[in-house]
């Protein structure tokens, strides 16, 4: 019982973790793009001189280029402040001094089974930390009822002992059997409410078992839709989004280059691209995070479960 009610909190204290872990790698992501926003609007800022310098640009785009590329440079600074104070937080978690610093998270490949919720439900029921201390109820009730009702048998006593008579030398050998039976009227009553009182300890255990098992399985169900509508979302922005995104802006830069568009047209593609991958950032750690709630759900990693259902 103690036991399960550990684990339970173990898987707790992990899938906490885990967030705040993905939570960090967010972080570190949009510390990267930021630099290499940085990097691209540095290069916005030489492409509208440039076009202003031969007549084919205004001097408000380099104005506007070097505006966006200041706001840049705070974003990063903010953004260092966020990384330390997430990392600060990890390392509470795991009883370290709050400035124990942290490598760079390498690249997660956001990506899990096709389960189903009948594969999942079955694990979950057989490895929740809850669901097994509950079991464990009900088997010590039914133990209790189970000794309770043989109150009303009669009790056996049986004693065999050997007198050793060194006076005479007739050593013999005695035996002795009593019966304990429970007759009486006003001791009846006794086992009967005890009797009484074990089977609703029963099925009062049984009934919270199912309560339980009822609420595992909708967490099961909830977390596995959202691990699945998230890994679509991913695989859309991945293969998709993204790279629209991306031909859009090169588009637009040898557009403005030849003065077939405006300035504000490449800075509206650029941050088209730069919220396409903060969504599929955002939307990796919002998958890792679905995935540590079915970890906690079902009581097994993914590892685990991926060599069970196999």
């Amino acid at each position: 019982m103690m036991e399960q009610s550990y684990r339970a909190l173990e898987k707790k204290i992990i899938r906490e973790l885990k967030s705040a872990y993905y939570e960090l790698y967010l972080v570190q992501r949009k510390i990267a793009i930021n630099a290499e926003n940085q990097d691209l609007m540095r290069s916005f800022v030489d492409i509208a001189r440039q076009q202003y310098e031969v007549g084919m640009g205004q001097q408000a785009d380099i104005l506007r280029a070097q505006t966006e590329f200041s706001s840049l440079i705070n974003e990063g600074i903010n953004l260092q402040q966020e990384v330390r104070q997430v990392e600060a937080m990890i390392n509470t978690i795991l009883n370290r001094t709050t400035d124990t610093p942290f490598g760079s998270i390498p690249d997660i490949e956001a990506a899990v089974p096709q389960w189903t919720f009948a594969q999942i439900s079955s694990l979950a029921a057989e490895n929740r930390p809850e669901l097994k201390a509950m079991n464990y109820n009900i088997d010590m009730y039914r133990a209790e009822l189970s000794a309770s009702k043989r109150e009303y048998y009669p009790d056996l006593m049986g004693r065999l002992m050997y007198k050793d008579m060194a006076m005479t030398n007739d050593d013999f050998w005695s035996a002795m059997l009593g019966v304990n039976i429970p007759l009486t009227f006003w001791s009846r009553g006794k086992y009967t409410r005890k009797v009484e009182e074990n089977q609703l300890n029963v099925s009062k255990a049984q009934e919270d078992y199912s309560s339980m098992k009822n609420m595992v399985f909708f967490e099961v169900q909830d977390a596995l839709v959202k691990v699945q509508t998230k890994q679509n979302s991913l695989d859309l922005l991945k293969t998709t989004v993204i790279p629209q995104a991306e031909q859009t802006l090169k588009s637009t830069i040898a557009a403005y280059q030849t003065g077939k568009t405006e300035f504000l047209m490449l800075i509206d593609a650029y941050r088209m691209l730069l919220m396409s991958e903060l969504d599929y950032y955002i939307a990796v750690m919002n998958f890792m995070a679905s995935q540590a709630q079915l970890e906690q759900a079902v009581g097994l990693s993914i590892d685990e479960v991926a060599a069970r259902i196999r």
